[in-house]
């Protein structure tokens, strides 16, 4: 069931461990569902933590809370959305179509 409560906010992350903490949790949790064994490990080594630092100079992170819990993270590049993990207790709530369907409103946050 969706969730209808979109009062989300997305912050400008600011430790790369904390990304990398998320999108590690999320692949582990997701991908072994729809990918195999190889596949997955590869997408963890494409978001292994020296990896989300290094996109820290290109790329605009943040987290995205809602009611003050950390439901995911996600970055942009310019117009681009580089990245979008959203934690696996919070999948299927609409809070990744929310970020699609509203983009990030200020890139200043």
């Amino acid at each position: 069931m969706r969730n209808t409560d979109f009062s989300m906010q997305l912050k400008r992350a600011k430790c790369p461990v904390k990304v990398a903490e998320i999108v590690d949790k999320t692949i582990r949790a997701v991908y072994p569902h729809y990918y195999p064994p190889g596949a997955v490990q590869f997408f963890l080594d494409l978001h292994n933590e020296q990896r989300i630092r290094e996109a820290f100079a290109r790329e605009d992170i943040y987290f995205a809370a809602v009611k003050g819990e950390i439901v995911g993270t996600g970055s942009i590049r310019g117009n681009e959305i580089c990245r979008l993990f959203i934690l696996p207790e919070y999948q299927a709530k609409g809070y990744g179509s929310h970020v699609f369907e509203t983009g990030i409103p200020d890139k200043n946050l």
